[in-house]
Protein backbone atom coordinates (compact mmCIF):
# COMPACT_ATOMS: atom_id res chain seq x y z
CA UNK A 1 0.00 0.00 0.00
CA UNK A 2 1.34 3.43 -0.92
CA UNK A 3 2.22 5.86 1.82
CA UNK A 4 -0.04 8.90 2.20
CA UNK A 5 1.70 12.05 1.00
CA UNK A 6 -1.16 14.36 2.09
CA UNK A 7 -3.41 13.84 5.12
CA UNK A 8 -6.22 16.14 6.19
CA UNK A 9 -7.50 15.28 9.64
CA UNK A 10 -10.63 16.81 11.15
CA UNK A 11 -10.08 20.12 9.32
CA UNK A 12 -12.38 23.04 10.17
CA UNK A 13 -12.22 26.34 8.29
CA UNK A 14 -14.34 29.47 8.07
CA UNK A 15 -14.77 32.63 6.05
CA UNK A 16 -15.36 35.19 8.77
CA UNK A 17 -18.34 33.94 10.77
CA UNK A 18 -19.33 31.46 8.09
CA UNK A 19 -18.14 27.98 9.11
CA UNK A 20 -17.49 26.16 5.82
CA UNK A 21 -15.48 22.99 6.54
CA UNK A 22 -16.69 20.78 9.36
CA UNK A 23 -14.14 18.13 10.31
CA UNK A 24 -12.91 17.24 6.82
CA UNK A 25 -10.62 14.21 6.73
CA UNK A 26 -9.08 12.76 3.58
CA UNK A 27 -5.76 11.49 2.29
CA UNK A 28 -3.83 11.21 -0.95
CA UNK A 29 -1.30 8.45 -1.50
CA UNK A 30 1.94 8.88 -3.40
CA UNK A 31 1.36 8.68 -7.13
CA UNK A 32 -2.45 8.58 -7.07
CA UNK A 33 -5.20 10.81 -8.43
CA UNK A 34 -8.02 11.50 -5.99
CA UNK A 35 -11.20 13.35 -6.90
CA UNK A 36 -13.32 15.59 -4.70
CA UNK A 37 -16.92 15.72 -5.82
CA UNK A 38 -19.94 17.68 -4.67
CA UNK A 39 -22.53 20.17 -5.74
CA UNK A 40 -21.65 23.87 -5.96
CA UNK A 41 -20.98 25.58 -2.64
CA UNK A 42 -20.25 22.39 -0.69
CA UNK A 43 -16.66 23.27 0.27
CA UNK A 44 -14.54 21.72 -2.48
CA UNK A 45 -12.62 24.89 -3.42
CA UNK A 46 -12.40 25.86 0.25
CA UNK A 47 -10.68 22.56 0.92
CA UNK A 48 -8.12 23.30 -1.79
CA UNK A 49 -7.54 26.82 -0.46
CA UNK A 50 -7.03 25.43 3.05
CA UNK A 51 -4.42 22.95 1.83
CA UNK A 52 -2.31 25.69 0.23
CA UNK A 53 -2.78 28.18 3.09
CA UNK A 54 -4.97 30.72 1.31
CA UNK A 55 -7.45 29.98 4.10
CA UNK A 56 -6.20 28.97 7.53
CA UNK A 57 -7.80 26.02 9.27
CA UNK A 58 -8.88 26.89 12.82
CA UNK A 59 -8.95 23.24 13.88
CA UNK A 60 -7.44 20.02 12.62
CA UNK A 61 -4.27 19.37 10.65
CA UNK A 62 -3.09 19.37 7.04
CA UNK A 63 0.00 17.20 6.86
CA UNK A 64 2.12 17.07 3.72
CA UNK A 65 5.03 14.63 3.74
CA UNK A 66 4.63 14.46 7.51
CA UNK A 67 4.74 18.22 8.14
CA UNK A 68 1.67 20.12 9.38
CA UNK A 69 1.02 23.05 7.04
CA UNK A 70 -1.57 24.82 9.19
CA UNK A 71 -0.33 28.32 9.99
CA UNK A 72 2.46 28.15 7.42
CA UNK A 73 2.79 31.03 4.92
CA UNK A 74 1.42 30.44 1.41
CA UNK A 75 4.82 30.87 -0.24
CA UNK A 76 6.43 28.42 2.21
CA UNK A 77 3.79 25.83 1.37
CA UNK A 78 4.41 26.42 -2.34
CA UNK A 79 8.15 25.94 -1.82
CA UNK A 80 7.41 22.55 -0.28
CA UNK A 81 6.07 21.50 -3.65
CA UNK A 82 2.29 21.99 -3.64
CA UNK A 83 0.93 23.72 -6.74
CA UNK A 84 -2.68 24.86 -7.09
CA UNK A 85 -4.24 25.49 -10.49
CA UNK A 86 -7.24 27.64 -9.53
CA UNK A 87 -10.58 27.70 -11.31
CA UNK A 88 -9.78 31.19 -12.67
CA UNK A 89 -6.49 29.76 -14.10
CA UNK A 90 -4.29 32.65 -12.98
CA UNK A 91 -2.22 33.09 -16.13
CA UNK A 92 -0.71 36.41 -17.22
CA UNK A 93 -2.89 37.50 -20.12
CA UNK A 94 -0.48 40.19 -21.36
CA UNK A 95 2.51 37.84 -21.53
CA UNK A 96 3.14 35.22 -24.19
CA UNK A 97 2.76 31.51 -23.51
CA UNK A 98 6.53 31.15 -23.36
CA UNK A 99 6.93 34.11 -21.01
CA UNK A 100 4.24 32.69 -18.71
CA UNK A 101 6.20 29.45 -18.52
CA UNK A 102 9.63 31.07 -18.14
CA UNK A 103 8.45 33.20 -15.20
CA UNK A 104 7.11 30.14 -13.37
CA UNK A 105 9.96 27.77 -14.19
CA UNK A 106 12.15 26.48 -11.39
CA UNK A 107 15.72 25.52 -12.08
CA UNK A 108 15.68 21.81 -11.19
CA UNK A 109 12.08 20.96 -12.10
CA UNK A 110 11.67 17.67 -13.96
CA UNK A 111 9.15 19.37 -16.26
CA UNK A 112 11.30 21.60 -18.46
CA UNK A 113 9.87 23.89 -21.13
CA UNK A 114 10.80 21.35 -23.77
CA UNK A 115 9.02 18.56 -21.91
CA UNK A 116 5.93 20.73 -21.51
CA UNK A 117 5.93 21.49 -25.22
CA UNK A 118 6.29 17.79 -26.01
CA UNK A 119 3.34 16.88 -23.78
CA UNK A 120 1.27 19.98 -24.65
CA UNK A 121 1.94 20.41 -28.39
CA UNK A 122 -0.76 23.04 -28.68
CA UNK A 123 1.25 25.28 -26.36
CA UNK A 124 4.29 24.88 -28.59
CA UNK A 125 2.18 26.07 -31.52
CA UNK A 126 0.92 29.04 -29.49
CA UNK A 127 4.14 29.84 -27.63
CA UNK A 128 4.37 33.37 -29.06
CA UNK A 129 0.68 34.16 -28.51
CA UNK A 130 -0.41 36.28 -25.56
CA UNK A 131 -2.17 34.43 -22.78
CA UNK A 132 -5.26 36.53 -23.30
CA UNK A 133 -5.47 35.49 -26.95
CA UNK A 134 -5.76 31.79 -26.12
CA UNK A 135 -9.01 29.85 -26.07
CA UNK A 136 -10.39 28.71 -22.71
CA UNK A 137 -8.99 25.23 -23.19
CA UNK A 138 -5.57 26.56 -24.17
CA UNK A 139 -5.53 28.84 -21.13
CA UNK A 140 -6.26 25.83 -18.94
CA UNK A 141 -3.42 23.90 -20.57
CA UNK A 142 -1.11 26.85 -19.93
CA UNK A 143 -2.22 27.07 -16.29
CA UNK A 144 -1.44 23.38 -15.76
CA UNK A 145 1.87 23.69 -17.61
CA UNK A 146 2.83 26.68 -15.44
CA UNK A 147 2.25 24.54 -12.37
CA UNK A 148 4.33 21.68 -13.77
CA UNK A 149 7.42 23.77 -14.53
CA UNK A 150 7.45 24.72 -10.83
CA UNK A 151 8.34 21.11 -10.06
CA UNK A 152 5.32 20.14 -7.94
CA UNK A 153 5.30 17.18 -5.56
CA UNK A 154 1.52 17.50 -5.37
CA UNK A 155 -0.80 19.09 -7.93
CA UNK A 156 -4.22 20.52 -7.03
CA UNK A 157 -6.61 21.07 -9.95
CA UNK A 158 -9.76 23.09 -9.26
CA UNK A 159 -12.48 22.60 -11.92
CA UNK A 160 -10.03 22.22 -14.85
CA UNK A 161 -12.75 21.36 -17.41
CA UNK A 162 -15.42 23.84 -16.36
CA UNK A 163 -17.07 25.62 -19.30
CA UNK A 164 -15.03 23.83 -21.97
CA UNK A 165 -16.31 22.08 -25.10
CA UNK A 166 -16.48 18.27 -24.90
CA UNK A 167 -13.66 17.76 -27.40
CA UNK A 168 -11.38 20.02 -25.32
CA UNK A 169 -12.46 18.25 -22.12
CA UNK A 170 -11.35 14.96 -23.68
CA UNK A 171 -8.00 16.44 -24.66
CA UNK A 172 -7.42 17.92 -21.19
CA UNK A 173 -8.42 14.66 -19.54
CA UNK A 174 -5.74 12.82 -21.50
CA UNK A 175 -3.16 15.46 -20.62
CA UNK A 176 -4.00 15.20 -16.91
CA UNK A 177 -3.86 11.42 -17.13
CA UNK A 178 -0.34 11.76 -18.55
CA UNK A 179 0.71 14.05 -15.70
CA UNK A 180 -0.59 11.53 -13.19
CA UNK A 181 1.21 8.72 -14.98
CA UNK A 182 4.47 10.66 -14.53
CA UNK A 183 4.11 10.05 -10.79
CA UNK A 184 2.77 13.39 -9.58
CA UNK A 185 -0.13 12.86 -7.14
CA UNK A 186 -3.18 14.94 -8.01
CA UNK A 187 -6.21 16.21 -6.12
CA UNK A 188 -8.93 16.86 -8.67
CA UNK A 189 -11.98 18.98 -7.88
CA UNK A 190 -14.53 18.47 -10.64
CA UNK A 191 -18.24 18.82 -11.35
CA UNK A 192 -17.99 16.19 -14.08
CA UNK A 193 -18.23 12.69 -12.68
CA UNK A 194 -17.27 11.36 -16.12
CA UNK A 195 -13.91 13.15 -15.88
CA UNK A 196 -13.38 12.01 -12.29
CA UNK A 197 -14.31 8.46 -13.18
CA UNK A 198 -11.79 8.44 -16.03
CA UNK A 199 -8.90 9.88 -14.05
CA UNK A 200 -9.29 8.89 -10.40
CA UNK A 201 -9.62 5.51 -8.72
CA UNK A 202 -10.72 6.95 -5.38
CA UNK A 203 -13.27 9.67 -4.68
CA UNK A 204 -14.56 11.84 -1.85
CA UNK A 205 -17.96 13.53 -1.83
CA UNK A 206 -18.44 16.77 0.14
CA UNK A 207 -21.82 18.02 1.27
CA UNK A 208 -22.08 21.24 3.26
CA UNK A 209 -18.43 21.03 4.28
CA UNK A 210 -18.59 17.43 5.45
CA UNK A 211 -17.12 14.34 3.81
CA UNK A 212 -20.24 12.23 3.37
CA UNK A 213 -18.71 9.48 1.25
CA UNK A 214 -15.38 7.95 0.32
CA UNK A 215 -15.14 5.18 -2.22
CA UNK A 216 -13.66 3.75 -5.38
CA UNK A 217 -15.18 3.94 -8.83
CA UNK A 218 -16.33 0.35 -8.55
CA UNK A 219 -18.17 1.25 -5.34
CA UNK A 220 -20.24 3.77 -7.29
CA UNK A 221 -21.01 1.07 -9.83
CA UNK A 222 -22.14 -1.26 -7.07
CA UNK A 223 -24.35 1.36 -5.38
CA UNK A 224 -25.80 3.88 -7.84
CA UNK A 225 -27.82 5.49 -5.06
CA UNK A 226 -24.69 7.27 -3.79
CA UNK A 227 -24.36 9.46 -6.88
CA UNK A 228 -28.10 9.95 -7.10
CA UNK A 229 -28.34 10.97 -3.44
CA UNK A 230 -25.38 13.31 -3.21
CA UNK A 231 -24.85 14.54 -6.78
CA UNK A 232 -28.23 14.01 -8.45
CA UNK A 233 -26.62 11.76 -11.07
CA UNK A 234 -27.60 8.47 -12.59
CA UNK A 235 -24.35 6.51 -12.57
CA UNK A 236 -25.50 4.34 -15.49
CA UNK A 237 -25.59 7.49 -17.67
CA UNK A 238 -22.04 8.50 -16.84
Amino acid sequence: MSEAILVLEDVNASYGKSHVLHGVSMHVNAGEIVSVLGRNGMGKTTTMCTIVGLLRAHAGSVRFEGVDLVGMAVDDIARRGISLVPAHRGIFTLLSVQENLQIAQRKHAAWTLERVYDEFPRLRERRRNLGGALSGGEQQMLAIARALVQGPRLLLLDEPTEGLAPVIVDELTELIRGVGASGIPIVLVEQSFAVCRTLARRHYILEEGVVVYEGRTEDFDADASVLERFLGLNVEAH
